[in-house]
């Protein structure tokens, strides 16, 4: 009765828009009663009701556990995912509810939806029959049968039935806006698909003078076409108009928040999640996320001490995070007082490894993650961590078998799995890196960066269909169609020549000079100059700067016509323009110090690496291995004038940083092999150096050099 009482007191105030006292409540609740699953599942609604799906989805995956609640905490955990941006672990969550009631249409639906958020379009259409079989709105099916079929480009077939819905567009808008929105969004997105630019812009801006961008389903669709026509404004536009019709919704602010911190608005971003933290508390943690995302960890850190002191009750995760900031921080004593403070075994030895990873000591750090494995052996982060701690060490089959781990949840683990992916490369297991890619590309469809590795492996081994394939799925995800032309038009150059690769870039219609498809210009800048047409190049360029004057990666594209024409002033001239229009980019300081190189003023190029230096060191890469191209660069020139020394310190140092780099490990041979000092170097350390330089660097000269000491060591 008491917990009645309770719920009905939040549901009040939560109806009145004070989600912040309401979940208060049932907060308060929750921690008396953390094993009743009743609780848990009406904990998980109101944070749904609040506006906060991500939050709801702990509370309900703890209700879903308990029989008697799979179903509708089910339903509520899969609605929260697919708002989250979560759609693949909705459909497990969804199939989970329909395997335990097989007719559920809200669990079908949810299903659908979430497929098609996957690009899974097949796999929606096999739902659909079974809807359309236990009678959903036939009206609802329509337009999801529409969605799946623009998706496989099935243009007959949508056509028709476009043709259908938007006969009943106008009657719905009285009766069914949302719908309206739906079909008004899938006319615009269809005629967009068949090559009408300005007529989707027409269809697009008339959807949304019609006030229905409150509808997700329209504003979603609004937001991806604006993004694919390189209008962000235009996006922010819609997302601000969302985020202004329910300001309470702390995720729709969010949203916005996350598109202007993008957009290089930072202040803007901050500014309206301070003000929302005077009525929401859960903002500060909104805030910790976008400092961290910029950088600032000094200030994720004092947000998440708000977050803290907002709810000390909720500690544990809290601390391990901070205990995470401290060590990126370099605050190594801080993060280890917080040790004592961490109720979880697991995350005490997980946060004692790095903190000895930190300080350098790998075989302690090794020591506390195999313990903090065995407590916690689902842990995929620690599994990466472990790996990574066994690469420095050059034990490549432990680092393996724990990114192996990694790899086999049901819902594999990134990072793992694209390192073990190109560890199995390296080693020459093709079987192995296909099965990996695929099962990533399944359970990631929407990833460009897992696409465009299952592309090269397949343009690699000989697998046109399948690297056909993705290509086509990656040129499908929304900002993504001028990457996938480009990578089409590199292949076709290396397989018929640049003549062919030039005239499937045209066929394409791009408008080159956008944007959103500066790489797809790139590409055709590379063609042109192959075929001796720089002053073309140079015209179209030009032309692109006229549209977006001052753009460093405009800048840097017209220097290498400039460098090609052998015009290497005006080069330097655009790259050091770029420099400064982007202050954070390392690409013009490295560029500029190769044509040093080139010129033999090797002093201007040390200067010019050295510049490049702390910029690559911030630059975002995979795997959270920093770029060290300057780093190897100033490790040879060092070794080239016979700094040895100096040399000697710097590869080591790269290597600390980036274990599989295979050219710094050879260069550190050449420190050896050169001059004096190569007794200093001991058998195990040359042969592990050798090994990476033959894996990762692949020179004949480094795979003959492994045999000759394996050889000769026995």
């Amino acid at each position: 009765m008491e917990a009645e009482q309770v719920y009905e007191e939040a549901r009040s105030l939560m109806a009145e828009r004070r989600f912040a006292e309401g979940l208060e409540k049932m907060r308060a609740l929750v921690d008396a009663n953390p094993d009743d699953p009743d609780i848990q599942m009406h904990y998980g609604e109101a944070l749904i009701a609040a506006g906060q799906p991500s939050l709801a989805v702990w509370p309900l995956s703890r209700a879903m556990r308990d029989p008697d609640h799979l179903v509708p905490a089910g339903l509520l955990l899969a609605r929260a995912q697919v708002w989250a941006g979560s759609a693949a672990d909705a459909i497990q969550t969804a199939t989970r509810v329909l395997d335990a009631d097989a007719e559920n249409k809200d669990a079908l639906l949810i299903r659908i939806e979430a497929n098609l958020r996957e690009n899974m379009e097949e796999r929606a259409l096999e739902d659909l029959d079974r809807a359309e079989a236990l009678g959903l709105d036939p009206a609802r099916v329509d337009l999801l049968r529409l969605d799946a079929l623009l998706g496989l480009e099935r243009e007959a077939e949508a056509e028709a039935l476009l043709a259908k819905l938007s006969a009943q567009a106008d009657e719905m808008r009285e009766t069914d806006p949302e719908n309206a929105a739906r079909v008004c969004a899938g006319t615009a997105t269809f005629t967009y698909e068949r090559g009408d630019l300005e007529g989707a812009k027409k269809a697009f801006e008339a959807c949304l003078d019609a006030d229905e961008t409150i509808y997700p389903v329209l504003s979603r669709a609004a937001i991806a076409f604006f993004d694919e026509i390189g209008e962000p404004e235009r996006s922010l536009d819609v997302l601000k108009r969302r985020f202004e019709y329910e300001p309470e919704r702390l995720d729709l602010r969010v949203q916005y928040v996350d598109r202007l911190q993008a957009m290089g608005r930072k202040a803007e971003a901050e500014g309206l999640l301070l003000q929302a933290t005077e009525t929401q508390p859960d903002a500060w943690a909104a805030l910790t996320d976008l400092y961290a995302t910029e950088g600032d960890i000094e200030q994720a850190l004092g947000a998440l001490d708000r977050v803290i002191a907002a709810d000390p009750t909720k500690r544990e995760d809290r601390l391990f995070t901070r205990a995470d900031f401290l060590l990126a921080l370099g605050r190594l004593d801080e993060a280890e007082r917080i040790l004592d403070q961490l109720e979880v075994p697991a995350h005490r030895a997980l946060i004692g490894a790095r903190i000895a990873y930190a300080r350098g000591d790998v075989d302690r750090a090794i020591e506390h993650f195999e313990e903090g494995i065995r407590l916690w052996p689902d842990n995929p982060d620690a599994r990466f961590l472990a790996a990574r701690a066994y690469e420095k060490k050059g034990e490549w089959a432990k680092a393996a078998a724990h990114y192996r781990e990694g790899a086999r949840l049901d819902t594999p683990h990134y990072e793992s799995s694209m390192a073990l992916a190109g560890l199995q490369q390296a080693l020459g297991d093709v079987k192995g890196v296909h099965f990996l890619l695929a099962r990533l590309a399944d359970k990631y469809p929407s990833d460009p960066k897992v696409m465009e590795r299952v592309i090269r492996f397949g343009w690699d081994t000989g697998s046109a269909e399948l690297a056909g394939r993705m290509l086509n799925q990656l040129s499908r995800i929304p900002g993504q169609s001028g990457r996938a032309a480009a990578l089409l038009a590199g292949q076709l150059e290396k397989t018929e020549g640049p003549e062919a690769a030039l005239a499937a870039l045209d066929k394409t219609k791009f408008d080159f000079l956008a944007p959103v498809h500066f790489e797809a210009l790139e590409a055709r800048m590379h063609l042109l100059v192959a075929l001796d047409r720089e002053q073309e190049a140079l015209g179209i360029v030009g032309q692109a700067l006229e549209r977006s004057p001052g753009s460093p990666d405009l800048l840097m594209l017209r220097a290498s016509v400039h460098e090609a024409l052998g015009d290497i002033a005006a080069a330097r001239a655009d790259l050091e323009a770029a420099g400064r229009g982007d202050p954070t980019d390392a690409a013009p300081w490295l560029k500029l110090a190769r044509l040093a190189e080139a010129a033999g003023d090797k002093e201007a190029a040390r200067a010019l690496y050295e510049k490049a230096v702390p910029l690559e060191a911030v630059e975002e890469s995979d795997n959270d291995i920093p770029h060290t191209t300057a780093s190897v660069a100033l490790g040879r020139l060092e070794l080239d004038a016979g700094e040895l020394d100096a040399a000697r310190e710097r590869l080591r140092g790269v290597l600390s940083e980036d274990p599989r780099n295979g050219r710094a490990a050879w260069l550190l041979l050449q420190c050896y092999e050169t001059g004096t000092g190569s007794s200093a170097l001991g058998d195990t350390e040359r042969k592990d150096l050798a090994v990476r330089a033959s894996l990762f660097d692949h020179r004949p000269e480094t795979v003959e050099y492994l045999k000759r000491i394996a050889g000769a060591q026995g």
